[in-house]
């Protein structure tokens, strides 16, 4: 296995190569993950300035504890933004489980970015993600991805003031 130390090295090389100034790394919501835990890439990259972590969280995943990690490292700026992994887990956009998430993005002004597109599709359409924006209007919602292969579903959304691409 790669070791995620080798992992950021050559990100790092490929920033250079590629001419890049900074990127977003987005962890795993998962707790043991070969792509990097929220601690994991936290910690990783906390002195690495051109390289601005989100950290992946997960409703079912020790939540509580998560959550409360997670609003550490943001007031620590070392996590920039929230990313939830709906259609890779069972769970809606939508799902009331996840308002301290929004309620808690929408006051400190950290964007929650959301998995779309491919399977299960479903549990991040594009009406479940208007119904999250009306609901919490401070809230910035970021679609990765862009419902691929329904790309013309954002065309749906592009008029919230609140919602990004």
């Amino acid at each position: 296995a790669v070791l995620l130390t080798e992992k950021k090295e050559k990100l790092l090389q490929k920033l250079i190569q590629n001419k890049i100034e900074k990127c977003v790394m987005i962890s795993d919501s998962a707790l043991e993950s070969e792509i990097g835990s929220m601690d994991e890439c936290a910690e990783l990259f906390a002195q690495t300035d051109n390289v601005s972590v989100v950290g992946g969280i997960s409703p079912f995943i020790a939540f509580e504890q998560q959550f409360l990690k997670l609003k550490d490292y943001i007031a620590q700026k070392k996590i920039v933004g929230i990313k939830l992994f709906p259609g890779f887990e069972e769970y809606y956009l939508s799902d009331n489980s996840l308002q301290p998430i929004y309620e808690f993005s929408g006051s400190v002004d950290i964007p929650v970015l959301f998995h779309s597109g491919w399977e299960n599709s479903q549990y991040a359409a594009w009406d479940d993600a208007a119904r999250v924006l009306e609901n919490y209007p401070k809230l910035k919602l970021v679609c990765c991805h862009c419902f691929y292969p329904k790309i013309s579903a954002c065309m749906r959304l592009i008029s919230y003031p609140n919602m990004f691409f």
